[in-house]
Parts: C-alpha cells; structure tokens; sequence
C-alpha cells in the first residue's frame, strides 16, 4: 500500500513538473516582466541576497562563469572592453595594486617575453611612445595595428617607396605630431625603420631628396 502511495505521489510530482515546465515556456515574457518588478520594489534585499549567496556558492558560480566564457567569448572580451572604458580609473588603479603585490612575477614575465620576442617589443614600445605623444599633445588618435598597416601599404615604404621586411617595419606620421599630426590610419604610412629615423619631424620630399642622395641604408 505504502509503494502504490509513493508511485502515484512521484506520478503526480511529474505531471505537476512538466504542467509547470510548459506554463513557464508559454508566459515567459509575462514572467520575467513579474521578475523585473518585483526585483526593482526590492532591490537592496534582493541585491543583499544574491551577494550572500554567491559568497556561499563561489565555486558554483565560478563553474558557471567559466563554462559562460567558453561559450560566448567574443561577447565577453566585448563586455570587459566595454567595462573598462566605462571605468578607466578603476581598472588603473586595480594594475597598480596587481604590480605592487606581484612585481618581482610580473617584472620577469616581461624581461622573459622581451628575449623571445624582441622585435615584437620594439615595435610596442614605439607603438606606445608615439600614442603618448599624441595623447599630452589632445590630438586624434586610434588604436595603429603596424600588420594591418602592413597589408593597407602592400608592403612598402612611404618614405623611399622601397619594399619592407617586415622585421624592418615601423610607422611613420605623415604630418608628424610634434606639427599637430594626428595618430589615425589616415596620417599614417609604412616605413623602414631607418627611414623613419632618417626623417625625424622633417618634411616627407625633404627626407626622400636625403634618402635617394646619400643612399640611406633601408635595414633597421
């Protein structure tokens, strides 16, 4: 007598279930406006609440979050970029403290990557110098990808119209920023790195009558 309670009582559980399942499915949108609501009427205890218990379930919600990333990265690398313009003070501050408590880790991680990859280095530093330049000078600026100005160039020189290696690459200002030039992709072109040097803020017809004359040797 006792089994047939139980098997009915666990029959009666699942219809119940999927009668809820299907409910759910055809008012979803009338239940989560519901949710909405109420969670807006009581959002301090509602906020309170998650937060006790997402620190009671962290590996839980850890777990979560990983398999979340995996499955939509590209909406995640969109968000943190996203969150990081919105909050530029708090992600400085945040690298700050990170190098303060793990700077003897990060200091070699760097001098490690430096070794294995120096001409990729190089061109970051430049990279880096020349963006500094234009941000104390409030001048435009964008984000140069020395690669895809490689491609938009077809590899060559702006300066001496020569081809470039792409271990010899380097960008070079068009109107230089020291003369209000901007650090756009309409301002910039691809040059050796020595050409670049050669030119410094100098006019770009002047440096190639330099070049062309003396034979200014392309190679970095």
């Amino acid at each position: 007598m006792a089994e047939d309670f139980d098997d009915a009582l666990a029959e009666k559980r699942a219809e119940w279930a999927s009668y809820m399942r299907a409910y759910t499915r055809r008012n979803k949108d009338a239940i989560n406006a519901e949710r909405r609501a109420r969670r807006a009427e009581n959002r301090e205890v509602t906020l309170a609440r998650e937060k006790a218990w997402r620190t009671a379930n962290r590996e839980k919600v850890l777990e979560y979050k990983k398999r979340d990333r995996e499955k939509r990265p590209e909406d995640y690398a969109r968000w943190k970029r996203d969150w990081e313009k919105r909050n530029i003070d708090k992600v400085k501050a945040r690298k700050k403290a990170d190098y303060r408590e793990n700077k003897d880790e990060i200091n070699a991680r760097l001098k490690k990557f430096r070794r294995e990859n120096p001409e990729h280095y190089r061109k970051q530093r430049l990279d880096q110098s020349q963006r500094r330049r234009a941000r104390l000078a409030k001048l435009p600026m964008e984000d140069i990808r020395i690669d895809v100005l490689y491609e938009r160039d077809k590899g060559v020189c702006g300066i001496c119209g020569r081809e470039v290696e792409q271990k010899d690459m380097s960008v070079d200002h068009i109107v230089p920023v020291s003369f209000g030039g901007a650090h756009t992709y309409d301002n910039v072109q691809l040059a050796h790195i020595n050409c670049n040097k050669a030119r410094g803020n100098r006019d770009l017809s002047e440096t190639r009558e330099v070049i062309n004359a003396f034979d200014v040797p392309v190679k970095g």
